[in-house]
């Protein structure tokens, strides 16, 4: 019964949850810390790992190279958190049933709440672009992308381009893409992925204006997880593939209902800006 379930299993299965139901978050770099003594307006510092440069060794001694981290400062703008209140029913559901009417609700909210965090920063990169994409030929855009990364010496693996919804349907009619659509995976579609392109995985998002190429260093998602409240009924914090929760769950006497709390803090920032390309919509 639900009830019967550990916090620590309701966490794990709301944050997996919140992974399944996101798409420009699983694209970006992602950090993440449970217990959170902090709160919204703290700078957190996101560490990076750089690539080691290989030296020409011939006929020279051995120059060693320090493994150093990069950090960059992000700032927790925001608490993303949903509350509800939970009927005798929904407290007697069991495990399915309660992930289904409850759980994926709640993660499903602060999951949209951490894509709006991401889509924020991007829009903020289209809205200075002086590039433009032209949905009668968007193709132009993705190769120019394509060349400009190539020229930057970005690996070609795990370059991606999301795209707004007014650029959906240009996309679509794209044969590449056409084809990829027809014999992708329902996962994958439900992903919001809808084609590869010039080596561009292709992912639409109702959040994005334009269009913007980049990999997984160019933007950053922190959450951070408030620490287990002491004065609840039950209280957990976790993390888990670079998203963080709390999930309080207790009794409120004022409406004589059981009621779960979820909650993280959250902020998105930029990396590395050579890692990504915007492009604002051709008038």
């Amino acid at each position: 019964m639900a009830h019967d379930l550990a916090i620590s299993d309701v966490v794990s299965a709301s944050l997996g949850l919140v992974e399944a139901s996101s798409v420009l978050s699983q694209l970006v770099f992602r950090d993440a810390e449970r217990d959170f003594v902090g709160g919204v307006g703290e700078t957190v510092r996101v560490r990076v790992p750089h690539v080691i440069e290989a030296k020409d060794g011939t006929g020279l001694p051995t120059e060693y190279s320090d493994v150093v981290d990069g950090a960059v400062p992000i700032t927790l703008s925001a608490e993303a958190y949903n509350a509800v209140r939970l009927t005798d029913k929904e407290m007697t559901l069991d495990i399915y049933q309660y992930g289904a009417q409850v759980l994926q609700r709640q993660a499903s909210g602060v999951a949209k709440f951490c894509e709006k965090a991401v889509a924020d920063v991007i829009n903020t990169q289209v809205a200075s672009a002086t590039d433009t994409i032209d949905p009668v030929n968007p193709l132009a855009a993705v190769a120019k992308a394509a060349a400009e990364f190539t020229r930057r010496e970005l690996e070609m693996n795990g370059r991606v381009m999301v795209i707004g919804p007014e650029l959906m349907e240009a996309f679509l009619t794209i044969p590449a893409l056409q084809n990829a659509a027809a014999a992708g995976s329902d996962e994958t579609l439900r992903n919001g992925e809808i084609g590869r392109v010039f080596g561009f995985r292709v992912f639409i998002s109702p959040f994005v204006n334009g269009a913007t190429a980049f990999t997984r260093d160019a933007f950053a998602l922190a959450c951070r997880a408030p620490r287990v409240s002491e004065g609840a009924g039950k209280s957990a914090s976790q993390r888990h593939n670079g998203y963080s929760l709390r999930v309080v769950q207790d009794f409120d006497m004022t409406v004589r209902a059981e009621v779960s709390l979820m909650s993280t803090f959250v902020g998105a920032g930029v990396l590395d800006n050579r890692q990504s390309m915007s492009f604002g919509l051709a008038a």
